[in-house]
C-alpha cells in the first residue's frame, strides 16, 4: 500500500487518515527512546482497567449538570515523588481534578536538556524544572502518576508540538491533555501556522483513536495564553475552531477556557456567549454527539506581590466562574509574582477557591441590559471572525484557521509568531472592560470599530490622557488598576 506523505507546514484537510497518521506516527514516536515503549493496543488495555472516577469527561459532565465548578490549580515538578506527594495534598485540599504541568523544555522538545536538568534536579534534592519531563519519564514511569493517585489526570501543555508528550501521557493512563492550536500562538515564533494546526490534528487524532476503541477521553483548550488582558471575540472565535478541529478527528468531549479579564459583567458576558456559540457550531456541522463545556482561567496576567492583592484576584476569579456558568476554574496562587508556587501555597488557594464557590453556589450574576449589550457585541464580533475565516478556506477547519491569520481576520494582540499579523491591540475603556485599541484587519463593521474608538476615547478623557500606547503598557502590567481595586500595585 503507498501511502501519500503529509505536508507537516500546512494544516491537514478533514480527519486524518489511519495510513497518514500511521506514517507521521512513526516518526514522532522515535523523537526519544521512551517512545519505543508506547503500545496503542497495550494502553488501550490499560485504560479500560480503571475505576470510573479517572474519567476526567464525566467529572465535567457531572459539573455540568449541577452548576458546581470543577476546582483545580497547576502544578509540576521535577521529581516523580515530589509531584505525587504535592497532588495527594492538593487532593486533600479539595481540588476535583489533578494535573501534572508541561516543563519549559518538554514543551519546545529538548528533551536532552531536560534530561540533563532532570538528573541535576535528583541530585541536587530541589527542582531546577518548572514542570514534570514526561518525555523523559516514559509512559512506563509516569504510570506511577496513576497508580497512586485517586482521582482523574490531565497533563497541561501550552505549546506548537505536543505531539510526543501526549503520546506518553495518554499511554500512561492519563485521561485529558490541555494545548491546541491558538492557544499555543504565544508560544512560538518562526513555525508557520500550518505546521501548529497540523501538529495539534495529530493530537487530537490520537484522542480520536482512544475514543474509537471505547476509552473516554477529555481535551481542553485555551483561546491564547497571553499573560494580558484578552478581547473575548478572539478567545471565542479561536475556541470555536478549537472545537471544530477536535470534532474533526474524532474528540467527542471538550472543554474551552478563557481568561478572566476581571471585569466581572464583561467574563460573565464572555463564558455564556462561548457556551451558546460552540454548542451553536458544534450541531452546525453535524457534531451534536460531542459534549462541550466551558473554563474559567483565573488571571493569567502580571501578579501583586502583596499577598491581600493576590488573593483578592483569586477571588474574583472563583465568583466570576460561577457566574459565568463555567464548568471548572483553573487556580492561581498568592505566589504567581515570584515563580512557580509550592505545594503550600496551592494548596491554600484550591482551599479560597472552593470556599467562594461555596459561598456563591445557587446565585446567577443579575440579568440586566449592560449585560446583554456585552453579550451582544461579542456574539457579533464572534460570529464576524468565524464566518469569514470559514469563507476564506471553504469551511475547512484547518485551511479556515491558516488562511484567517494570513489575513489578519484571527489576530492574537502581541502574541509573537511571525505568522500572527500582530495588528489588533487591546486597552480598558473607563469601567476597566477590554476594548479594541486598533482592531487590526479584524473583520467588525464599522458601527463596532467606532463603538471601541469610542470607549477608548471616553477613557482618555476621564484619566485626562492622550490614546497612545502607554495604554496599553499599562494594562498588561496592570497600573490601569492603581486608583482602583489594587491601589498601589507596581
Amino acid at each position: 500500500m503507498t501511502t501519500k506523505a503529509l505536508d507537516l507546514s500546512r494544516a491537514a484537510r478533514g480527519t486524518l487518515t489511519d495510513d497518514q497518521f500511521e506514517v507521521e506516527r512513526a516518526a514522532v514516536l522515535n523523537e526519544w527512546p521512551t517512545g519505543k515503549e508506547i503500545d496503542l493496543d497495550e494502553a488501550i488495555s490499560f485504560h479500560r482497567t480503571q475505576p470510573p472516577v479517572k474519567e476526567v469527561a464525566k467529572l465535567y459532565t457531572q459539573a455540568a449538570l449541577s452548576g458546581a465548578p470543577i476546582v483545580y490549580p497547576r502544578t509540576g515538578e521535577a521529581s516523580l515523588d515530589d509531584h505525587i506527594d504535592t497532588l495527594l495534598l492538593l487532593r486533600e485540599q479539595g481540588a476535583d481534578l489533578l494535573c501534572t504541568h508541561a516543563d519549559s523544555y518538554t514543551r519546545t522538545l529538548r528533551f536532552t536538556e531536560a534530561q540533563k536538568a532532570l538528573e541535576e534536579s535528583l541530585s541536587q534534592g530541589s527542582s531546577l524544572l518548572n514542570g514534570v519531563p514526561v518525555v523523559n519519564y516514559g509512559p512506563k514511569r509516569m504510570r506511577e502518576v496513576i497508580f497512586q493517585t485517586p482521582l482523574g489526570n490531565q497533563y497541561r501543555q501550552g505549546t506548537p508540538n505536543g505531539r510526543l508528550a501526549s503520546e506518553v501521557v495518554l499511554a500512561a493512563g492519563y485521561r485529558s491533555i490541555l494545548g491546541g492550536i491558538i492557544g499555543s500562538i504565544p508560544h512560538m515564533r518562526d513555525m508557520p501556522i500550518g505546521e501548529c494546526v497540523h501538529n495539534w490534528q495529530y493530537v487530537d487524532r490520537l484522542v480520536g483513536k482512544y475514543e474509537e476503541a471505547g476509552v473516554t477521553m477529555h481535551r481542553e483548550y485555551y483561546g491564547a495564553l497571553m499573560g494580558m488582558v484578552m478581547p473575548p471575540s478572539i478567545m471565542c472565535a479561536s475556541l470555536i475552531f478549537d472545537a471544530l478541529l477536535a470534532a474533526e478527528q474524532g474528540v467527542r468531549h471538550i472543554s474551552l477556557g478563557v481568561n478572566n479579564n476581571l471585569h466581572l459583567c464583561q467574563d460573565t458576558a464572555t463564558l455564556r456567549v462561548l457556551n451558546r456559540l460552540s454548542r451553536e457550531y458544534l450541531d452546525r456541522f453535524s457534531f451534536q454527539d460531542v459534549e462541550v463545556t466551558s473554563i474559567l482561567h483565573m488571571w493569567m496576567g502580571a501578579f501583586p506581590q502583596d499577598e491581600a492583592r493576590a488573593y483578592a484576584l483569586i477571588t474574583l476569579g472563583a465568583f466570576t466562574a460561577s457566574y459565568g456558568g463555567a464548568s471548572a476554574v483553573i487556580v492561581k496562587t498568592a505566589q504567581e509574582a515570584f515563580g512557580c508556587p509550592d505545594a503550600e501555597a496551592n494548596a491554600v488557594a484550591t482551599r479560597l477557591t472552593r470556599a467562594c464557590l461555596a459561598i456563591a453556589a445557587g446565585q446567577k450574576y443579575p440579568d440586566s441590559s449592560k449585560l446583554e449589550d456585552e453579550m451582544d457585541l461579542i456574539e457579533r464580533e464572534t460570529r464576524l471572525i468565524v464566518e469569514a475565516a470559514l469563507k476564506l478556506g471553504n469551511e475547512e477547519f484547518g485551511p479556515s484557521v491558516e488562511a484567517a491569520f494570513e489575513a489578519g481576520i484571527i489576530d492574537i494582540p502581541l502574541a509573537p509568531a511571525r505568522g500572527n499579523a500582530g495588528k489588533a491591540i487591546t486597552a480598558r475603556d473607563a469601567e476597566g472592560a477590554v476594548r479594541f485599541y486598533n482592531t487590526g484587519d479584524l473583520p467588525f463593521t464599522d458601527d463596532i470599530k467606532e463603538f471601541h474608538r469610542r470607549k477608548i476615547a471616553e477613557r482618555a478623557a476621564k484619566e485626562h490622557a492622550e490614546i497612545n500606547y502607554k495604554m496599553v503598557v499599562r494594562d498588561i502590567s496592570m497600573k490601569a488598576f492603581d486608583s482602583r481595586l489594587l491601589v498601589g500595585f507596581e
